[in-house]
């Protein structure tokens, strides 16, 4: 809903519960850090073995439970424009890379690599941005291409796509873009499709493919209405307001767009979303 400091707050709170605490102080979040750094060197100079006594499934659904929660707060933090959120945030995606390496689910593991690679792209790592993208990739290429294991090299091709794209390489990004596109058309996850759509949107129109642009921006359009994604609609819009300030082509009418922001400005779930948002109110603002 949008709600950061809450949905931090309960994530703190459920980690606490699952017996895994999580520094309130910045103090607390360095200590820490030296300790799941410590912790997350150990996993790679080692294979944990685990014993076949009774309580394993309990122990790997709570590594689940807390890789679940962590992964939702270092976001939380990632969307945070407070100072100290960039060392929470690290902190948060490390411990979710210490939680799946415990664990030993490869497709966990793999999850938590490219998330991993992604905070620190956000907060400017670029070291251990592209180590643990090279290692993600490694560890996919012996995924099975069926169900669960599926979605997650979606989800690497997807990261991989924007990660390009960031970089400025425009053709990787849409290749890449298109691949992930298509399994998630496979599996059905129209959440990641929709995320997947506007990078690859914004890969044709830095290009200048102006063909390619409104095509892919009519996939958005039609899956982002037909399950209500706000943010999906959001990216939409916002395409079409560059599309008509950059490139002089209207794929929809400028009152369209303006009643669109007119009408969802106060939504909760989009005003967390500081990139989408800006570029909308910029857009309005030149046009």
């Amino acid at each position: 809903m949008g709600q950061i400091n809450l949905a931090k707050k309960m994530e703190k709170k459920a980690l606490d519960l699952l017996k895994k605490s999580f520094p309130l102080t910045i103090v607390g979040a360095f200590f820490m850090s030296m300790v799941e750094i410590s912790k997350h060197m150990s996993h790679q100079k080692k294979q944990l073995s685990w014993q076949m006594a009774n309580g394993k499934e309990k122990r790997l659904a709570l590594l689940y439970q807390r890789g679940r929660c962590l992964s939702t707060l270092w976001q939380a933090f990632s969307l945070d424009p407070a100072t100290n959120s960039k060392k929470f945030s690290y902190l948060a995606a490390l411990m979710t890379v210490n939680c799946a390496e415990e664990s030993q689910d490869e497709a966990q593991i793999i999850s938590s690599y490219m998330e991993f690679s992604q905070c620190c792209q956000l907060i400017g790592c670029q070291q251990e941005w592209m180590k643990y993208e090279e290692m993600a990739i490694k560890r996919s290429s012996y995924l099975r291409i069926v169900g669960r294991e599926l979605f997650i090299i979606a989800k690497v091709v997807a990261s991989l796509a924007y990660m390009k794209l960031c970089l400025g390489n425009l053709y990787l990004a849409s290749e890449l873009g298109f691949r992930a596109y298509e399994i998630c058309e496979q599996i059905r996850k129209s959440k990641l499709s929709c995320s997947v759509l506007f990078d690859l949107f914004t890969a044709f129109f830095l290009k200048a493919s102006l063909i390619e642009s409104a095509e892919v921006l009519s996939w958005l359009e039609k899956l982002s209405f037909r399950d209500d994604n706000i943010i999906g609609k959001a990216c939409f819009i916002s395409g079409c307001m560059d599309l008509m300030l950059y490139a002089s082509f209207s794929y929809k009418p400028f009152a369209y767009c303006l009643d669109f922001v007119a009408n969802n400005e106060a939504n909760c779930i989009l005003m967390s979303q500081n990139g989408i948002m800006l570029s909308l109110y910029s857009s309005m603002a030149i046009w």
